[in-house]
């Protein structure tokens, strides 16, 4: 098992970086095998995705993908978002259902590639608006599952054809690093502690991963192959989803 973690880890964060998302879930779900304690294995995740996520944005950014129009709006409201829905004293379950059949529905048109009408008519602040409510209704979402804002967020840009593949990339490969960023400010901040051997050790190994996974999915694979991945890791969120509500 000592062997089999470290490769683990490399696979999910060449696999996620190439589609400019850091693997959060995943790594929790693989250190859940060696234990179940939250505060061991969260911090753990969000430096790891922190590293993988922020390398894939420096590969996607210098190979030119990058919109900052595209990206702040979409930033601001999921930041404000994932603080709102972190704090909303309500039940998850059947929300959860309802964002795991959104989730499928939209893995299902990527995998497919069922193309989807642009949304039109909104130019100037008004697109800077729309992007604002998006980033905010996703990262509320992510504030009330618990799961990356990023595999929200990018679906829709791509499902309603915001923006191609790579550019969508970019965008969440940042939105993810930031976020990550400040829930370990959070913890950190409220008397949290970090394994400062363990991540440094599993972090180059994943910053490696994520280093060659982004390169590829920036400067190689063609947008159609991106969406393919992206949709297969939209729809292990929405079974991670049902399987955690069962």
């Amino acid at each position: 098992m000592n062997l089999l973690l470290p490769i683990l880890l490399f696979v999910i964060a060449a696999g996620y970086a190439a589609v400019g998302l850091g693997g959060g879930s995943a790594y929790l779900a693989v250190f859940s095998f060696w234990s179940r304690d939250p505060q061991v294995i969260r911090p753990l995740a969000w430096g790891l995705n922190i590293l993988v996520a922020g390398v894939g944005f420096i590969n996607y950014y210098r190979a030119g993908h990058y919109s900052a129009g595209f990206s702040t709006p979409l930033i601001i409201g999921g930041i404000a978002g994932g603080a709102v829905g972190a704090r909303l004293p309500i039940t998850t379950e059947v929300f959860s259902w309802l964002l795991a059949v959104t989730l499928f529905l939209v893995a299902g048109r990527m995998l497919l590639g069922i193309k989807t009408d642009r949304l039109s008519g909104t130019t100037g602040r008004p697109r800077w608006i729309l992007y604002i409510i998006a980033g905010f209704i996703c990262g509320v979402i992510s504030g009330l599952i618990g799961i990356g804002g990023g595999i929200v967020l990018g679906p829709i840009m791509l499902v309603f054809r915001q923006a191609g593949m790579k550019t969508s990339a970019a965008m969440t490969s940042l939105y993810v690093a930031l976020t990550s960023a400040g829930a370990m400010a959070a913890f950190l901040l409220g008397g949290g502690t970090i394994d400062a051997v363990q991540l440094p050790t599993y972090g180059v190994l994943c910053v490696l991963g994520g280093y060659l996974g982004s390169r590829f999915g920036a400067r190689k694979a063609s947008p159609r192959l991106l969406e393919c991945i992206f949709g297969v890791f939209v729809l292990i969120a929405a079974v991670r989803l049902a399987v955690i509500n069962l």
